[in-house]
């Protein structure tokens, strides 16, 4: 029967493993997905934050771009208290009013006074010769060489503007205002196509800005503002140069990051484009006997910024009287700085895998519990029905046990109540074999009670110092009869000086009683038995004592060896003979053994005997 129940009781195990291998399949397919989307979504929000920090950044380059312009009817009358008061109000106005270090105004080259520096002090111009650090402005106000020259496929009535680059020059750094209402400066014509080429602003306000303020204190406090939740690693460095970082947060002195390897980058320090168009508008006459110019953007879409190159603006009039202004191969691109973020762990790839190999890890870790659930469940529902099955072997066998010496007593009892013996001798004949059958019952009786004890966990209570070799040599001799009876020879032997040991006089007794049982029993065949008791070394080099108790039949088959101290166990050898036991006695060795904080251990050749040793700690 059991054969036939144990496969339908693991249809139930089998099936809740195949779910859990289900279950992890779906979570490592959900966890990838969640990944991939946890990536996106860190992107994506990692270039807005650079994008925002960008945006702020050039916000506070605007704001001082748009403040501080300046007219030409305002340098022709040398107003400078209405320039004056525009610097006041954007100061005061102004987040980082350190950004501004000088303030120069440009005019035609061959002029007397060509450069002209603005003290706030005296809110006046005065003039200065060109500073060796404004070399770069200088080089980019001179008049273009080499003019963008327009397509033939053009309508025949229109006017060319060519400009020159951003206003942001970033080798100093400064920005170049336009002065506005300037006459353009003719730089090109064609009378074949009805075109003219103009360089719009020959006349600039200088703002040159104070590059220790933006690296030491205005790019700390936006780095500060829009990234200080998180651990990323930032640099800042100019475009021109990226090895050379300007500002780094959470980077070694001197690192930086290459975009290559960045997260997020935003390029910044550029002037948006917004404006410009109006700008050029004012600056350009309209042809005569057309309608007034309106300004239209050649594309919505268009980046908000003017790179340092150049980009040209065609002014269009057509003969209908519609006049529109468009934007034409306009280079757009970042600004002259550029901030590149990275996540700490190297990359964002690297950080959300680290992550998913992490919730995969404890979701497969839980998984992996509850598979070893059910398989310690199955296991032990097995276990449950070995041990079943083997007290039920147990009640049987000590059923028989008990039934044999109470037959024997209850037929002697029959035989002397009935007047059956006369004899003394036969009376006493008699009274020794209902002693001997009780005392049979009284130890099996014992034996079981003590196992009982023992598997309640229940401490030694009654454990003293005590002579071993002596409490060896009366277990020994009160054996004798069964010593005698199995025509046994007995040899008892001592080595070295044993030291005391703690132990339970009845629990010893009984251990030890167990193992010379045991080897009158199955050990008869060689008519030897031999106990030994010697001071020894545990696994640990701790002092011991050692009682071993010796045979030499033939020995314990090596398939009962793993199982001879399990409760209830029986080899088949004495199935077979029939030999009296109940499976108790050498599984009650071993917890006497470990109650006294020591082991049983055993040695056997098949045909020469078995050895049980019991290690007992000093």
């Amino acid at each position: 029967m059991a054969r036939r129940r144990l496969p339908l009781a693991l249809l139930w195990p089998t099936g809740l493993v195949v779910l859990v291998g289900v279950l992890a399949f779906f979570q490592y397919k959900w966890l990838g997905q969640v990944s991939e989307a946890e990536r996106s979504r860190l992107r994506t929000t990692l270039n807005q934050r650079a994008r925002e920090f960008a945006d702020d950044f050039d916000r506070e380059i605007g704001r001082a771009y748009s403040a501080l312009q300046m007219s030409n009817d305002t340098v022709r009358a040398k107003d400078w208290d209405t320039f004056a008061k525009r610097y006041d109000q954007w100061k005061e106005a102004a987040r980082f009013p350190q950004l501004i270090r000088n303030i120069y105004l440009t005019a035609d080259p061959a002029s007397a006074d060509p450069l002209r520096q603005f003290d706030p002090a005296a809110r006046t111009f005065r003039p200065v010769p060109w500073p060796g650090e404004l070399a770069p402005v200088n080089a980019r106000i001179q008049p273009l060489k080499n003019p963008i020259e327009p397509p033939p496929a053009l309508p025949n009535a229109f006017r060319f503007v060519t400009l020159g680059g951003s206003p942001i020059v970033a080798e100093v750094p400064a920005i170049l205002v336009p002065v506005r209402g300037a006459p353009p400066e003719v730089i090109a014509t064609s009378s074949q196509l009805n075109v003219t080429a103009f360089r719009l602003h020959p006349a600039y306000v200088v703002l040159e800005l104070d590059r220790a303020f933006m690296v030491n204190t205005m790019l700390p406090s936006l780095v500060e503002r829009h990234f200080a939740v998180d651990d990323y690693r930032v640099a800042v460095t100019d475009r021109r140069a990226p090895d050379v970082p300007l500002f780094t947060k959470g980077l070694a002195a001197g690192a930086t990051i290459r975009p290559a390897d960045a997260d997020a980058t935003s390029q910044f320090f550029a002037v948006r484009i917004d404006g410009f168009t109006d700008a050029i508008a004012a600056a350009l006459k309209p042809i005569p006997g057309t309608a007034p110019m309106r300004v239209t953007p050649d594309s919505p879409s268009a980046p908000p910024t003017a790179t340092a190159g150049r980009f040209s603006i065609v002014v269009q009039q057509e003969r209908s009287g519609v006049e529109a202004m468009r934007a034409t191969n306009v280079q757009f691109g970042g600004g002259a700085w550029q901030i590149v973020l990275q996540h700490p762990a190297g990359s964002l790839e690297a950080a959300v895998t680290r992550a998913r190999i992490r919730n995969l890890s404890l979701s497969f870790g839980v998984l992996a519990v509850l598979a070893a659930s059910v398989f310690l469940i199955t296991i032990n529902a097995q276990r449950a029905e070995r041990l079943a099955a083997q007290q039920m072997d147990f009640v049987a066998t000590v059923s028989h046990e008990l039934r044999t010496p109470l037959a024997v007593i209850r037929s002697a009892a029959q035989n002397l109540s009935a007047g059956v013996v006369h004899e003394p001798a036969q009376a006493k004949r008699y009274g020794e074999l209902i002693d001997s059958e009780g005392r049979r019952l009284t130890d099996m009786i014992e034996q079981v009670l003590t196992y009982a004890s023992l598997s309640s966990r229940r401490d030694l209570m009654a454990a003293t110092p005590t002579d071993v070799v002596a409490l060896t040599q009366a277990v020994v001799a009160s054996c004798e009869s069964l010593v005698r009876e199995a025509g046994v020879t007995v040899d008892v032997t001592t080595a070295g000086d044993v030291p005391p040991v703690a132990i339970d006089d009845g629990a010893f007794r009984s251990a030890l009683n167990n193992l010379i049982v045991n080897a009158l029993k199955y050990g008869t065949d060689g008519r030897w038995l031999g106990v030994d008791v010697r001071p020894g070394t545990g696994k640990s080099r701790t002092p011991e004592v050692q009682v071993s108790v010796s045979d030499r039949g033939r020995g314990i088959d090596p398939s009962d060896l793993p199982h001879i101290f399990d409760a209830f166990y029986r080899g088949q050898y004495a199935k077979d003979r029939q030999i009296h036991g109940n499976g108790l006695g050498l599984s009650l060795v071993r917890r006497i053994a470990d109650a006294h904080g020591g082991r049983v251990s055993v040695t056997s050749t098949p045909g020469a005997g078995a050895t049980f040793t019991m290690h007992l700690p000093v």
